[in-house]
């Protein structure tokens, strides 16, 4: 009896774990994602630093995590502000730069008047852009 019930405690500790990670997305595997969607606007990815949402009501593609971060331009050095829906496996799918950079760092608080107001992550971000 012990054993059966040792036996029950694992499976369920197993289980359990699968259950919370099997969304969670390693930022290296999105950051391989997106490499030719920096390169193509000349954003290096060795500098990029980002946030993920994997909440889909953030996303205008149920599938898709947000991506919301800074990277530098490869001839410029300048900062560039970034926000993109990436589906793991298939890549950037919708993605815009953010000038200026600074309204990347405003990610979080973004994220939660979306919620708040149900609107996207990136339609929030793109107006805080043409507002300023």
């Amino acid at each position: 009896m012990f054993w059966w019930g040792l036996l029950a405690v694992a499976v369920a500790s197993v289980a359990s774990i699968w259950l919370k990670h099997r969304h969670r997305y390693a930022a290296a595997d999105l950051l391989d994602c997106a490499k030719l969607w920096f390169g193509a606007r000349g954003i290096d990815p060795a500098t990029v630093a980002f946030n993920v949402y994997e909440d889909a009501r953030l996303a205008r593609n149920s599938e898709a995590v947000v991506v919301v971060g800074m990277g530098r331009r490869y001839d410029t050095e300048e900062t560039i502000g970034f926000v993109a829906e990436v589906i793991p496996g298939r890549g950037v799918i919708e993605g815009a730069l953010l000038h200026p950079a600074t309204l990347a760092m405003q990610d979080k608080a973004m994220a939660e008047r979306a919620r708040l107001h149900h609107l996207k992550l990136m339609d929030g971000l793109l107006a805080l852009q043409q507002r300023d």
